[in-house]
């Protein structure tokens, strides 16, 4: 009888304890789900928030300062484009003097590789494998790789845009036959360019 009450004891405080536990885990569950409810409202609504925003730091200050100043330099380049498709004079210069006419750059001569490549455009659709050498958004990133390639001596290289795209494609060559552009590919690999064929 006396090993029976003992466990009775037990199991009591045993239950007791279990109560305490949960108790203590609902309160717990129920403060933080009231903060985060707390939290949530006061992003909904800033304007019930009682904390005094943050001053910008000086480096989103400068930043803020640097965008001024490209928007003023902006407006006034677009004041100066409105002017000229006016016919208007800028800088009180007459319209001939603004303008400054480019010297055609001579071209340099390189001579070809030892073995070129035959290339044919006979077909009015063009040839079906082109050899692109790079895609560019900027135009005259396309027009230095182009540099590159005629300095290494390929001169039929240009600068193509696809329909529907703003890139601006660097085409080393066009060919018919598939073994003609893979070898060009090849031989731009080799000299360091990432160059495919494109059907």
């Amino acid at each position: 009888m006396n090993s029976l009450l003992k466990y009775l004891i037990l199991a009591l405080f045993v239950v007791l304890i279990s109560a305490w536990f949960i108790s203590q885990y609902k309160t717990w569950t129920n403060e933080n789900q009231n903060m985060l409810s707390e939290e949530i409202s006061s992003v909904e609504d800033p304007s019930s928030s009682d904390e005094i925003a943050e001053p910008q730091s000086e480096e989103f200050a400068e930043y803020d300062e640097e965008l001024d100043a490209l928007d003023a330099e902006i407006a006034a380049l677009e004041e100066e484009l409105g002017a000229l498709e006016k016919g208007e004079s800028v800088s009180n210069q007459p319209l001939e003097k603004n303008i400054a006419i480019a010297e055609p750059k001579p071209k340099s001569v390189v001579n070809r590789p030892s073995s070129p490549l035959p290339r044919t455009n006979t077909s009015p659709a063009g040839p079906e494998f082109m050899v692109i050498a790079g895609s560019y958004s900027s135009h005259a990133n396309a027009d230095a790789m182009e540099k590159n390639l005629n300095d290494l001596g390929h001169m039929d290289v240009e600068v193509v845009q696809f329909d529907l795209s703003k890139l601006h494609t660097v085409c080393a060559g066009r060919f018919n036959n598939p073994d003609n552009a893979q070898r060009l590919t090849e031989s731009l690999r080799a000299a360091g360019i990432q160059a495919y064929v494109h059907k």
